[in-house]
């Protein structure tokens, strides 16, 4: 219970760590033992096999591969599962209003003057498969990214031949994000600093307080942004080169972990189409 997270600080030191390039790909665990290739075709599979399943429970049932898959990786559950939870919480806020605008059985009636809105079930239900299949792809990815780091990822994915302009964004993009949410922990560690406190747990004035605090973290990222350009120009940044070399060949538990991973999506995307 030591380790879970009682502040936002908290949080974002959390979600930094676990976007530290490298830090758990290089831990001894399962899927850092697995070829890179055999792991990228594993993410995919299980992230097709979502994208077609619509019932809550089939969704459930895959939600637990990750989660095995992140503690067999040798990854913190609670840290993998509250930065899986809170970075593609607005993309998922967004479809709130589903809720509302699905036909279906009305569970709820809310008025606002002249217009009143319905809640369905249908609507919850579509809205609680979107937020799974959000949140899973999310995890699953996550989960590639950890374990293989991303000089790995983009090192396979040149050896793919994939142009070197969308490697240089998703390079730039990752780091980009790494020092914004790096910047985040450094501001509230300071706010926390400079706030009298006996206990250190969040409450309503800690999320109040963040709308101001994301606002200027904006302004400082950019800033930020605009220091690391001219520092990469200063060091003769023009073009950025990716230089691949020959990995080894998949061995036979690489082959045979795709098989299982495989197997599993198949058969959970069967018996969601079929039940």
């Amino acid at each position: 219970m030591n380790n879970l997270p009682r502040s936002l600080k908290d949080i974002f030191s959390g979600l930094e760590e676990l976007t530290t390039s490298g830090r758990y790909a290089r831990r001894d665990g399962l899927l850092q033992s697995i070829h890179p290739a055999a792991r990228l075709g594993s993410v995919a599979s299980l992230i097709v096999a979502s994208l077609f399943m619509n019932h809550v429970e089939s969704l459930l049932i895959m939600a637990l591969a990750p989660v095995l898959l992140s503690i067999a990786s040798r990854i913190p559950p609670a840290r993998y599962l509250i930065s899986t939870t809170l970075i593609p919480l607005p993309a998922t806020l967004t479809t709130i209003f589903v809720i509302f605008l699905t036909p279906g059985t009305p569970i709820a009636t809310f008025s606002f003057g002249w217009v009143m809105m319905q809640v369905t079930s249908e609507g919850i239900s579509r809205f609680i498969v979107f937020a799974l299949r959000v949140w899973y792809c999310f995890a699953c990815l996550s989960l590639l990214t950890l374990t293989t780091g991303i000089e790995g990822i983009i090192g396979m994915l040149a050896a793919f031949r994939v142009p070197v302009v969308i490697l240089q964004l998703l390079s730039l993009t990752y780091r980009y994000i790494h020092l914004t949410i790096g910047e985040a922990a450094r501001m509230l560690f300071a706010r926390e600093a400079r706030m009298h406190r006996q206990r250190r747990t969040m409450n309503a004035t800690d999320l109040r307080g963040l709308a101001s605090i994301l606002s200027v973290l904006i302004l400082r990222t950019l800033e930020r942004g605009e220091r690391v350009y001219m520092a990469m120009k200063a060091r003769g940044y023009d073009h950025m080169v990716i230089h691949t070399r020959r990995g080894s060949p998949m061995r036979a538990r690489d082959l045979i972990f795709l098989a299982c991973i495989l197997t599993f999506s198949v058969v959970a995307l069967g018996a969601s189409i079929w039940f």
